[in-house]
């Protein structure tokens, strides 16, 4: 069989590392900061102030300056967020006319969140909203051992520490500017339902 081309592959990520870097060089020149994954904002932004007070929340409406908050959906194949539990309405216009008609909720299946799911949804928060892991945090609240816990995505993860995009502190992991930028990508490393494969890596 033919080997993958991994130089032209490290030639992709490189242009695409390049051309984040370039956009993002040219939104802050015109006076706005990032927010997070693709999300600037000017400066005096509601966005910008929740993060700095440790407020900012990400769901599936994008970011928000409300924290967490329960969030109910109304229309076709919309997605409710409450408390623990997620649902979501029928994704044809049919079949929602149809639960509505009958009298009965929009939602037409869900799931309650276990102990391991609320775990990598506060990740996910945390990367994608302050572009780091607060690893003492989550271990101290979630009583694991984080590098044990997640030993597959760290090391699916490794080569973004080789390179110096993240990087390990006594307490967090931080991410440097091109992984904030990139950091959709990193936070699927911790979903194991996005996660194709045990021989997947993170790529830029």
């Amino acid at each position: 069989s033919q080997e993958p081309d991994t130089g032209a592959q490290d030639s992709a990520h490189e242009r695409h590392a390049r051309m984040l870097l370039a956009g993002a060089d040219a939104l802050e020149a015109a006076g706005y900061l990032h927010v997070g994954v693709d999300v600037f904002a000017q400066p005096d932004d509601p966005l910008l102030a929740a993060q700095r007070r440790g407020r900012l929340y990400r769901d599936a409406l994008g970011f928000g300056a409300h924290g967490a908050t329960h969030l109910v959906g109304f229309g076709v194949g919309a997605i409710s967020q409450l408390g623990g539990c997620y649902a979501q309405n029928p994704l044809d216009q049919a079949g929602w006319e149809a639960r509505i008609d009958q009298g009965h909720r929009a939602a037409e299946r869900g799931v309650e969140l276990g102990d391991d799911d609320h775990l990598r949804a506060a990740i996910l928060q945390h990367i994608l909203c302050f572009g780091r892991i607060d690893v003492a945090q989550l271990e101290n609240h979630h009583r694991i051992d984080f590098r044990d816990y997640f030993a597959d995505a760290l090391g699916r993860l490794q080569p973004l520490f080789e390179d110096g995009s993240l990087a390990w502190s006594k307490e967090a992991i931080h991410f440097d500017r091109l992984a904030r930028l990139t950091s959709q990508a990193i936070a699927s490393q911790f979903d194991p339902l996005l996660v194709t494969g045990a021989g997947s890596t993170a790529s830029r």
